[in-house]
């Protein structure tokens, strides 16, 4: 790379008289002298290169400027001089202005002027402002800034005599509260979970929950302190609640009203911890963050905002605490005769649209094979924003009470879940864990958390048609493994008991977890041979808190191992369980003709949780595993060998005579519950483990440990802003009685003493245009950010021209506001509204968007996808090619990760046909790959931004390239796109830019990479078109998989040679779709045009005004839409020509796609298409010659044989060049290093 640098530089001569170590940033020199120029490029490449800022660096950059300057390359060294300027304040805000200052006298460069000077109003360093002014002419933007600067000429360093409010002391006011900042560490040594006091204010449903895990005292509005005097907690939870004891806490909660202040009074008195879980994540965060701030500890259901808490609140004490199951209420114990239909029990909101969309698509999807009931939580509520839609009335069959809640859950063999909330890794309804203690199967639509947390053991789809094809695609067998993994994997790791042990430990330092229930195993042994299958089956059990008690009859020589005992019959003593009775809960047998799987145990420890004390046992046959008795049901006989007791329940029974009949196999009289016929067996053909090749999402201790790891969220700014001492500016004159505005340490603090309920606004002094807040075609967005501790929204106030009001906008602090200007706006004004009591500190009011990417995003697979669109079930023709190999690699069992990288995208999650999309910026992409879990990355249109972030990685991961045309070709190849000359010149700067990033890779190829090309064509283009010959050991020829199997041949009858078909895309002049009008036309004035059956099917912004000469004909049929592949697959089947011409192709997948139906093309002979059709298959057509496609399509008309002939020949060619398993199989071996 150096040398090539060095090369080029000389190439130019500009290295005559300067060696090349005297340029330090040579590749930085040369991104900042190509044209167009790109600063984001230049910026990443330096901020890539410096980790951490030093003085070095800055001589380093300073001389790389020197250089360029000495060369009279000016604008070249201004380039880099921004570039630097902004990557170095990225890194290091202090050191990079100091540097941007000492440089900017001798490159006055406008753009490095606006950023120091945001800068310095941000740290409110205004005296060295004016000179900076000066260095650059007169613009909207330097009158703006020196009319701020004219109010702030005496800059506020000390404007009021108040001193700020001690963070560490209350305030005189009284319901002014800060929590210590080293939070107490309560001592529960040897103390049980169910011991522990726990003071709380919850809704419900979570009391409901937590309760039957230790002792909990719900606080009433009336008289929380005499209850907590009286209680003596050992800790306070508060959650997120709404209602609270009684549904009287209301708002309090949220608003930190004087009830909350006073019971975190009393904690700090009585050095008690107090937590908060916000079981509201994402969503209401801002509506909790303020009295998140006065607790010690902060749990929260979204993974995704642990970063954004730890940021706000300034501490790490933030945790991962999603929902769960209480056992004891929600567990598989069958209570009805199942019901072979789907249950929805639940309320319809007329405001959440996308979840009614959801809903409707799945119901819809499925109801053609399987019926619903819905119980409608509003049955007796005929208000129209709560009723259901016409279509699903005759579907509601009343309502259900909370306590009725399981006729839904264990009534049905399907159950519904609808999740408003689907981007969160973490957060998703609590009905999804309760029905999966439930042992019932789940139809929900899409929610990253549920493929997070538990993968493939919900049908989690937004389309109802999928999940009716996998439902429908499994056996019963298949069903029942899906809901007993399910069942295995919520009551091990996702009930109250293990939430409230997390809970425990994060606020002590000794106390034990209880969680995993002790169990004694023992046997009675005559041999070493049966002591030694016995030590095998009780060896590979994965429940870790266990030990095995070998009782031998005989002398046994077996060398000792970890959690085994051995004794003798002769040293058994009639008190034996009892001696175990402080050390384990349980105990169970084992029997020496018994096979047991490696989830044995676990799985009777979690049938424990619900059984109420009773045994519990796996069904069991002598012969084979046939369901003689239903499990999850109540019995009255069972056979020790494969039970679990309550150690206690055994306890006064003799301990010989008890062994011997376990051994002996006798039943035992006793109730107990009959769980699954798994893992167990008394005979080895008929033993059974549940499958392990189902995908059942992320193990919940990694995600409990990547949690811990999140770091809080960095400042940045990328856009105009108003800072604190502007903001102060505007509000210094608005102190009204209770609230106070100062401005201290270089911050505005407001600390307001407003009493409950009480609230006032601080208005603005000026009133501004809307371009004043960055306002643009009636459209805008602002962001409030403040720390928490006062409950403050922003308000937009709008007037016209004669100051009559004419609407608002107003939003919590800390979230983004959309502006919409009312009609007629001329001013608006803002305002700041102050609720109650607190104290905040104003950091600034920014004119741009926050988006906040997780610093954790899961993956999967070892294999990662990047690509710039993917399909979606409403746009399902985006890189439809792209989804086609990725189904095709599951089925080969290689699963993938996929990522869309969209510049400054919000990250978001989505599914299509069963693959898992996310979608982000780059720094999402970087995230997912700083993961360390890809070894491979996939890329298909490669563009600079991917590389930026990829190419970090080309030493530790293999790339492969996929070279597709749009993303490489220079703008001489799709000319016939653009309309105008200014049209024309814009593509070619974007060409010039485009084709220097291909060369620059060409030409500094990494180690680990491989190119693919879908034709031989389409590479020589490349490779002329770049100037670069490439090794044929970087590249490869591989087509485009084409489906046969969905894409299926049927010998066409000659009469479909009257039928024609065109789906394509209208989104561009490439798909010729003009040429089909204009061939139809042509058609039109044969004899034979009104025999013939046209559909046209497409969309795209070329979709209306393309097609109108056609709407006239009453055989030309046009729908505007796009279809999946089976709907595609299903119209093949009734037609026989599809018209397809195109100016440029590199292969042509939809074409390949209808000859693979036996669909005659009619195509045009141009670029790559000669590759994959030729006259014996298609009829190939001069480029632009409509007349020609006109009497191709007359030629099969008038020759039924020779249209046979070419239909067989189309579907054999495709079957021989691009069948998906030749091409994919290919592919595979590339990947996998064959």
């Amino acid at each position: 790379m150096v040398t090539k640098i060095r090369r080029y530089l000389e190439r130019k001569g500009w290295l005559k008289h300067q060696p090349p170590v005297l340029i330090p940033f040579r590749a930085q020199i040369i991104l900042s002298m190509k044209r167009p120029v790109n600063l984001e490029h230049i910026q990443s490449s330096i901020q890539s290169k410096i980790k951490i800022l030093t003085e070095v660096e800055i001589r380093n950059m300073n001389t790389s400027i020197d250089y360029l300057i000495s060369k009279k390359r000016r604008k070249d060294a201004s380039n880099l001089f921004v570039a630097a300027l902004r990557a170095f304040i990225s890194i290091d805000k202090e050191l990079g202005v100091t540097f941007a200052i000492n440089r900017i006298h001798q490159i006055p460069d406008s753009r490095g002027v606006k950023t120091i000077v945001n800068q310095l109003i941000r740290s409110e360093r205004f005296n060295e402002i004016p000179t900076l002014l000066e260095l650059i002419g007169t613009s909207p933007w330097k009158v703006r800034i020196t009319s701020r600067l004219a109010k702030l000429e005496n800059p506020p360093q000390s404007v009021t005599k108040d001193k700020p409010v001690d963070a560490e002391n209350k305030s005189t006011n009284s319901t002014l509260f800060s929590p210590s900042k080293n939070p107490p560490i309560i001592n529960l040594k040897n103390r049980l979970l169910s011991e522990i006091k726990i003071a709380c204010v919850m809704d419900n449903f979570s009391f409901s929950a937590f309760k039957l895990e230790a002792d909990f005292k719900q606080l009433s509005v009336n008289n929380y302190l005499q209850e907590l005097q009286t209680f003596k907690p050992d800790f306070i939870f508060f959650e997120s609640a709404w209602r609270g004891k009684d549904g009287l806490w209301g708002s309090k909660v949220g608003h930190a009203d004087f009830e909350v202040i006073d019971i975190l009074n009393w904690a700090k008195d009585a050095n008690c911890p107090t937590i908060f879980w916000n079981k509201e994540d994402p969503v209401h965060f801002k509506s909790f963050l303020n009295v998140a701030k006065l607790f010690n500890y902060i749990f929260t259901t979204d993974i995704d905002c642990i970063q954004r808490y730890k940021r706000a609140l300034g501490h790490k004490r933030v945790y991962l605490l999603p929902f769960a199951v209480q056992p004891k209420l929600h567990n598989p114990i069958e209570e009805f005769k199942r019901i072979n239909k789907l249950c929805f029990a639940g309320a319809y909101y007329k405001k959440y649209q996308e979840r009614n969309e959801d809903m409707t698509n799945i119901l819809s999807g499925i109801s053609s094979e399987l019926d619903f009931d819905i119980y409608d939580r509003n049955y007796l509520d005929d208000h129209p924003d709560y009723t259901f839609p016409e279509t699903f009335r005759s579907n509601i069959i009343g309502t259900l009470k909370f306590e009725e809640i399981n006729l839904a859950y264990k009534g049905y063999d399907v159950a519904l879940n609808l999740n408003t909330i689907k981007n969160s890794q973490t957060m998703f309804a609590r009905r999804v864990f309760e029905l999966l203690a439930s042992n019932t199967l789940i139809f929900s639509n899409f929610s990253r958390g549920i493929k997070t947390l538990f993968g493939d053991l919900v049908f989690c789809s937004d389309s109802g048609e999928e999940i009716l094809e996998k439902y429908m695609s499994m056996s019963q067998k298949d069903k029942e493994q899906i809901k007993l993994l399910g069942l295995r994997k919520v009551l091990s790791r996702h009930t109250y008991q293990n939430r409230l042990e997390y809970i425990v430990n994060k606020i002590s330092s000794n106390f034990i977890n209880q969680t995993s229930s002790k169990v004694l195993v023992t046997s009675l042994v005559k041999n070493e041979s049966e002591a030694l299958t016995v030590i095998g089956n009780f060896s590979k059990q994965l429940l870790k808190s266990k030990k095995l008690i070998l009782i031998s009859e005989g002398k046994l020589s077996i060398e000792r191992q970890k959690d085994v005992d051995i004794i003798s019959v002769n040293e058994l003593e009639q008190h034996f369980f009892e001696e175990f009775s402080s050390n384990f809960e349980s105990i169970c047998y084992f029997h020496h003709k018994c096979k047991y799987g490696s989830y044995y145990l676990t799985d009777l420890v979690n049938g424990s949780k619900f059984s109420k004390g009773l045994p519990v046992s796996k069904l069991y046959d002598d012969v084979n595993l046939e369901i003689s008795q239903d499990p999850f049901t109540r019995v009255d006989e069972i056979l020790a060998s494969s039970t679990l007791f309550p150690i206690k329940s055994i306890m006064n029974k003799p301990v010989l005579p008890n062994l011997r009949r376990w051994r002996n196999s006798e039943k035992n009289k006793m109730n107990a519950i009959l769980l699954d016929g798994y893992e167990f067996s008394t005979q080895e053909h008929s033993f059974a483990e549940l499958e392990n090749d189902i995908n059942t999402g992320n193990d919940y201790d990694y995600v409990k440990s990547e949690a811990e790891l999140i770091v809080p969220d960095q400042e940045y700014a990328i856009g105009n802003y108003f800072s604190s001492a502007e903001i102060y500016q505007q509000i210094c004159d608005s102190n009204r009685e209770k609230v106070e505005v100062a401005f201290t340490d270089g911050k505005t603090v407001i600390t307001s003493s407003l009493g409950q309920g009480e609230f006032t606004y601080l208005y603005w002094h000026d009133f501004m245009k809307p371009k004043d807040i960055g306002i643009k075609k009636n459209e805008g967005t602002l962001h409030f950010d403040a720390s928490p501790g006062l409950r403050m929204m922003v308000a937009v106030i709008y007037y016209d021209e004669n100051r009559t009001k004419l609407g608002s906008n107003m939003s919590l602090a800390n979230s983004n506001v959309e502006l919409e200007l009312p009609k007629g706006t001329v001013e608006l004004r803002l305002a700041f509204r102050i609720y109650q009591q607190g104290i905040s500190e104003i950091n600034s009011l920014d004119l741009f968007k926050h988006n906040v990417t997780p610093e954790k995003i899961f993956t999967e697979n070892k294999v990662l996808v990047v690509s710039n669109n993917y399909p979606s079930y409403k746009e399902k023709y985006r890189n439809g090619f792209l989804h086609s190999r990725v189904v095709k690699y599951r089925e080969l069992d290689l699963d993938v990760d996929v990522f869309i990288l969209k510049q400054g995208a919000e990250t978001t999650f989505r599914e299509y046909e069963g693959t898992n999309v996310i979608e982000g910026s780059k720094q999402a992409l970087e995230n997912i790959l700083k993961g360390g879990r890809h070894e491979k990355i996939l890329v298909h249109f490669l563009e600079p931004i991917m590389w930026e972030i990829i190419s970090q990685f080309s030493n530790s991961k293999e790339i492969i390239v996929w070279i597709h045309g749009s993303e490489i070709q220079p703008w001489h190849r799709r000319k016939f796109n653009y309309q105008s000359k200014e049209e024309e010149e814009k593509a070619k700067i974007a060409s010039k830019s485009r084709m220097a990033f291909w060369r620059e890779i060409f030409n500094n190829l990494p180690e680990k990479i491989q190119f693919i090309f879908v034709s031989q064509y389409f590479a020589d283009e490349v490779m002329e078109d770049t100037g670069c010959k490439l090794d044929q050991s970087y590249y490869d020829i591989i087509h485009n998989p084409i489906d046969t199997r969905n894409f299926n041949f049927i010998e066409k009858p000659t009469g479909q040679r009257k039928k024609i078909l065109s789906i394509r895309p209208f989104a561009s002049m490439k798909y010729a779709n003009d040429l089909t009008v204009k061939a139809i036309l042509e058609l039109s004035k044969s004899k034979h045009f009104k025999e013939m059956e046209i559909l046209i099917i497409g969309d795209g912004r070329l979709f209306d005004e393309t097609l109108e000469p056609l709407k006239k004909f009453s055989n030309v049929k046009i729908e505007r839409g796009f279809l999946s592949h089976k709907e595609i697959s299903s119209l093949h089947k009734e037609f026989g020509i599809f018209i397809t011409p195109t100016r440029m192709d590199s292969q042509g997948v939809s074409r390949d796609e209808a000859m693979s139906s036996g669909l005659v093309p009619i195509t045009t002979d141009i670029t790559a298409i000669p590759e994959f059709v030729d006259s014996e298959c298609g009829i190939l057509t001069p480029p632009e010659d409509y007349k020609a496609m006109a009497a191709g399509i007359l030629d099969l008309y008038n020759n039924p044989t020779k249209f046979s002939q070419m239909s067989n020949n189309a579907a054999n060619r495709v079957r021989k060049q691009t069948d998906s398993k030749l091409i994919i199989d290919a592919e595979l071996k590339i990947i996998n290093g064959d």
